[in-house]
């Protein structure tokens, strides 16, 4: 890919012929034209590839890439370690920006060295079809979905575990130190897991190591809440046991690699300030393959 664009967009997207249309008009409406847009196809089976050649003819700033198997996870991360631009943002197929997301975003981390990654706005959205960016009433919306993140790691770490923010995962960073947070690889119990569970908390506990989190509330972001995108499923115990073909015991230990990562991430003492957090999470874990198991036997 050529850095002579400030930004690479991060497009994965598997059959995703519904959405596919829509999101490319929207990110190519943007006020902020300096980027490079790259769709990384899972491997479709519908009209994802007819569509991206399409629109891949009408603007020479898109490059469309299509790959051998369906991995969500990892599809993500090739877009980001092929990235050479000083700034990096990953675009979910069923979500929209307001126009200016970009260029508002852009410009807060041009002006401010101490930001590490900024978003929008973000507004949840459940009827796809009837949705019109253009009529949401944001004034009317009482839901916060992000907070700005900022202070020492330790306060930073703290406002992020109590607040649900996984929304942060779609900001748009700096490159170099996004690529330098995401655990690729782990070995664990002689296996190598690629990705880890709850992958995007593990990087944004080592993103915010090197600054703070962003929002600019003079943009946008719109998610839609029945996406398809397939990775909040990807933790889950169903998704587990029967897509990923684990083990009882692997689905038992889901959260304990992750466990083990964010302690190295943030030092026993911040740790052990916050462990509750990881207890809680590897006990409902625990508690949800029992429940499974329950209503597999009857």
């Amino acid at each position: 890919m050529s850095n002579k664009k400030i930004l690479t967009i991060g497009l994965p997207v598997f059959n995703g012929e519904k959405f596919l249309r829509r999101r490319l008009e929207n990110i190519l409406s943007q006020t902020f034209e300096d980027f490079l847009l790259v769709i990384s196809d899972n491997n479709s089976n519908d009209k994802t590839f007819d569509i991206c050649m399409e629109f891949q003819r009408l603007d020479k700033r898109i490059t469309y890439v299509k790959q051998n198997f369906n991995q969500p996870i990892p599809n993500m991360h090739t877009l980001l370690n092929n990235s050479n631009t000083k700034y990096f943002v990953w675009a979910a197929i069923d979500d929209f920006w307001s126009t200016n997301f970009l260029e508002n975003n852009i410009k807060i981390l041009e002006d401010k060295p101490g930001i590490i990654g900024s978003i929008g706005a973000v507004y949840f959205f459940e009827d796809y079809d009837e949705f019109n960016i253009n009529q949401f009433d944001t004034d009317s919306y009482n839901l916060i979905h992000v907070k700005t993140t900022s202070g020492t790691y330790e306060n930073r770490v703290s406002k992020y575990m109590n607040f649900n923010q996984t929304s942060a995962l779609y900001s748009v960073f700096r490159t170099g130190i996004l690529k330098s947070s995401v655990v690729q690889k782990l070995n664990f119990l002689k296996k190598t897991l690629d990705p880890i569970a709850a992958w995007d908390t593990a990087l944004i506990f080592r993103v915010l190591k090197h600054g703070d989190l962003h929002v600019n509330n003079n943009s946008s972001f719109f998610k839609y809440t029945k996406g398809i995108t397939g990775v909040s499923n990807y933790d889950s115990v169903d998704y587990i046991l029967n897509v990923r073909k684990k083990s009882i015991v692997e689905a038992f230990i889901l959260y304990l690699p992750f466990t083990l990562v964010s302690l190295k991430t943030m030092g026993i003492r911040i740790f052990l300030k916050n462990i509750k957090w990881f207890l809680l999470l590897n006990f409902r874990t625990g508690r949800r393959v029992f429940k499974n198991l329950f209503r597999l036997e009857h």
